[in-house]
């Protein structure tokens, strides 16, 4: 067909090509989301985000940081900071707690499938890790068979450490011959992470529980946790969080009616983003990457996944902050 206005013909040419780099290029954010995760925070402030996971690749600490809990860029590369000493060298479901009291850092986590035991290190700067301890968790508990995704509380009121966890205890004679698990939340306390009060079970609804989170907020205790029934197939109609109440640390904790994540998912971390509204990050754990909703009230949530810019393919672990000054030394020394 001959040409009757080159001009036009020209100008239509450019909108094509400008169109089909858009379309790359938003194709390439879409395939590969982790393409913008190592940028630095885009504002300086005076509180940054840190995230503390593991990866399935690396089953060991990585940390990742952010100035408004949406956009997140990885400490070290992305690669791992510490792996664990113990066992096959599995560090699963890292969990940090900065300590109120002397500003430096607890971190604890699941050392393998059937270990009864939590790992242990302290931190003062989130660099340089002291010595690695297995917690004596559970020993008085006969028939325990093993400890799950541990967590720490800081109690206020208290003033003390209080640990989280998932035990399955054999307390029968056809369950130690099944071999079935059957998860509940089990709980000690701690000042100085050299000595515990006894385990005791926390949380019981009469059904397998894991990943049990801990919030006081408004005078109430909301435990967030999993939900472990059914089975990994389509129609499993469990295996999300759900939520529980209680006006005592020690319960009884009084469960809520629905889920609030979609289903298989599990290791939810609750903290404050900084317009004050709760977020939760959470693992689904067949798919590796994160999921993440936010509320208002801690009771009813809202995905907004799609808002979250993670970074690469993270698993269970928590959200905390540090001052800007931590930040700075931590971006120093591992960048």
């Amino acid at each position: 067909m001959p040409i009757t206005n080159t001009n036009e013909t020209l100008s239509i040419i450019r909108h094509r090509i400008l169109a089909y780099l858009v379309v790359l290029f938003l194709g390439a954010i879409l395939a590969f989301p982790g393409s913008a995760q190592n940028a630095p925070p885009r504002v300086r402030c005076e509180q940054v985000y840190m995230m503390s996971y593991f990866t399935t690749a690396h089953e060991a600490l990585h940390l990742a940081y952010s100035c408004d809990a949406y956009v997140w860029a990885t400490i070290n590369d992305g690669q791992p900071i510490i792996r664990s000493e113990f066992g096959m060298g599995r560090m699963r479901d890292p969990f940090i707690l900065p300590d109120p009291r002397d500003g430096g850092f607890h971190l604890v986590w699941t050392i393998r499938w059937g270990s009864i035991g939590i790992g242990y290190a302290h931190s003062d700067d989130l660099i340089t890790w002291g010595e690695q301890r297995v917690l004596p968790l559970m020993v008085e508990v006969e028939y325990t068979r093993n400890i799950w995704g541990p967590e720490i509380f800081y109690d206020q009121l208290a003033d003390e450490f209080r640990l989280l966890w998932a035990s399955t205890v054999h307390e029968t004679e056809t369950d130690r011959y099944l071999n079935a698990w059957s998860h509940r939340i089990w709980t000690a306390t701690t000042q100085d992470f050299h000595t515990f009060s006894a385990s005791e079970k926390l949380f019981d609804p009469d059904y397998t529980v894991i990943d049990a989170t801990l919030i006081y907020h408004n005078q109430k205790y909301v435990m967030i946790y999993k939900d472990e029934r059914g089975l990994h197939i389509p129609s499993t109609i469990q295996k999300a969080m759900r939520v529980a109440t209680a006006d005592a640390v020690t319960g009884p904790f009084e469960i809520r009616e629905g889920l609030v994540t979609p289903r298989w998912t599990e290791g939810p971390t609750v903290f404050q983003g900084p317009d004050g509204q709760w977020l939760m990050f959470y693992d689904h754990f067949e798919e590796d990457r994160f999921g993440a909703s936010i509320s208002q009230d801690l009771y009813h949530w809202e995905n907004i996944t799609d808002q979250i810019l993670f970074p690469p393919r993270p698993r269970h672990g928590a959200v905390f902050t540090v001052p800007h000054t931590t930040f700075e030394r931590l971006y120093a020394a591992l960048g």
